[in-house]
């Protein structure tokens, strides 16, 4: 799903980095070969190390996740801008009020093309 620039979210959130060939770039399909995020075995994502705060990172960490300059993004009055979630990383808050921090939904199918 793109935000108002048209950079699919598998981009932004780091998903998308390699082409079917493994090299660097956006093919528009989700890395799930790459075993270090995706456990599909027990259905696990695991985000790249280098983006610890998926879903309460800067414009320009989004940026460099969708390889273009944070000039080139979209931010202001996006939906990823309004609703990040830094509430999720910090260890005060409890539990019980996750669910009031559920912006994002990924849905994943499996089959073949």
């Amino acid at each position: 799903m793109p935000d108002t620039d048209a950079i699919d979210y598998l981009r932004l959130f780091g998903l998308d980095r390699f082409d079917a060939s493994g090299n660097p770039g956006s093919d528009g399909r989700v890395d799930f070969y790459n075993d270090v995020v995706f456990d599909l075995t027990h259905g696990l994502l695991r985000y790249p190390a280098d983006f610890p705060a998926p879903f309460a990172a800067s414009r320009e960490v989004y940026a460099r996740n969708a390889w273009i300059a944070a000039d080139d993004l979209a931010w202001n009055g996006t939906y990823l801008a309004d609703n990040l979630t830094p509430e999720i990383y910090d260890g005060s808050t409890p539990i019980s009020l996750y669910s009031a921090y559920a912006a994002f939904r990924f849905v994943v199918t499996l089959g073949t093309p």
